[in-house]
């Protein structure tokens, strides 16, 4: 005799795992609901196995990624990511909850109306995540820039002058360890991915209040040399 199998739907956030067992034969579903962890979500699924039953479980694609596929996967447990654009959505349903979101992915699941992501190898995805690291760092640079010249505006600096030479503002970089290629210093403009985490990473940021003020004093130097001219 064929055994049934359940297609599990899973609400994965910081408060619980909820879950939605679909059973397609008998239309039946049961929830179930662990603390947010692979440790109480394995122990709950080893009931099911000690039960004797087969089972698919997926989840939405979130904040969460990958690992916790993998680790069920890992285990022998069928598991799949779900891209949470592409799920349908039933007209007039405006309600949402984790339980609605479990039982709507278990029964599209065991139906096949939901679209599967491809899971990246931890190395593939370790790329993709220094690439963001990466793209965010180059926004802080950007951000903490333009911080500093709107000190000196408020603070009456006239910087636009001093603003014109290349790598102007590279100066207030002296308290931080700047990466070596060759026996060079590599400066911001010429940073990779993990050179621009290196340069302008906590230690930066932790000392931007005395950055900030090696520029104003360095303006003001400057202004003060051009009046006794």
């Amino acid at each position: 005799m064929r055994r049934d199998i359940l297609h599990i739907g899973l609400d994965v956030d910081d408060n619980f795992f909820t879950g939605a067992i679909f059973n397609s034969r008998t239309g039946k579903t049961e929830i179930f609901r662990v603390r947010p962890t692979i440790g109480a979500l394995l122990k709950y699924l080893k009931k099911l196995q000690e039960k004797g039953k087969e089972f698919r479980i997926c989840y939405e694609a979130t904040y969460i990624g990958y690992s916790l596929c993998r680790e069920l996967r890992k285990r022998g447990i069928e598991c799949e990511v779900i891209a949470p654009s592409l799920i349908p959505v039933k007209p007039g349903k405006k309600v949402k909850t984790d339980k609605t979101d479990a039982i709507n992915l278990s029964r599209y699941y065991s139906r096949g109306d939901l679209t599967i992501v491809n899971v990246p190898d931890e190395e593939d995805e370790a790329v993709r995540s220094l690439i963001r690291s990466r793209s965010f760092v180059v926004e802080e640079r950007k951000r903490l820039k333009l911080h500093i010249l709107s000190l000196c505006r408020v603070h009456n600096l006239n910087y636009k002058s001093e603003s014109k030479r290349k790598n102007y503002w590279t100066p207030a970089m002296g308290n931080v360890d700047l990466p070596e290629l060759n026996g060079e210093y590599l400066m911001p403009n010429n940073y990779c991915i993990g050179e621009v985490e290196c340069a302008l990473g906590v230690k930066l940021l932790d000392r931007i209040d005395k950055i900030i003020m090696v520029k104003k004093l360095y303006m003001l130097n400057i202004l003060v040399n051009r009046q006794i001219q």
